[in-house]
This record gives C-alpha cells, sequence and structure tokens, in this order.
C-alpha cells in the first residue's frame, strides 16, 4: 500500500465510529447541506472500479 493509504487504513481502525466521523466532518456536512449526503459514502470493498482522472472527469479504469 501507498503510505497514504496506509495512513488512512490505520486512522480508519482507530476510528470508533468511522462512518460517523465522516458524516460529522466538513466535506461530510457540506454534501449535506447541499443537498448531497448519498455522496457521504463509507463502505469496505464496495467497489471493484478504480477511478483515473480524464480530462477533468473521473472515468472507470480500463
Amino acid at each position: 500500500m501507498t503510505p497514504e493509504a496506509t495512513a488512512a487504513a490505520t486512522l480508519w481502525a482507530a476510528t470508533e465510529d468511522p462512518v460517523a466521523a465522516l458524516h460529522g466532518c466538513d466535506s461530510g456536512r457540506e454534501l449535506y447541506e447541499y443537498g448531497f449526503p448519498q455522496d457521504v459514502a463509507a463502505e469496505i470493498d464496495s467497489s471493484t472500479t478504480v477511478p483515473v482522472l480524464v480530462d477533468g472527469a473521473f472515468q472507470e479504469a480500463r
């Protein structure tokens, strides 16, 4: 894993309620405020794709 992924995994494991932490952080609250509560997501192994940024938009890696 990259150092960033290791740091994220360590923090995730050390947080008593990581989902609540995501919902309570500034970005999570902003998404709720702007009407995008579904974008505050925290699921393990829920994606089988890796997004890549192409011309300013994320697309599924091929």
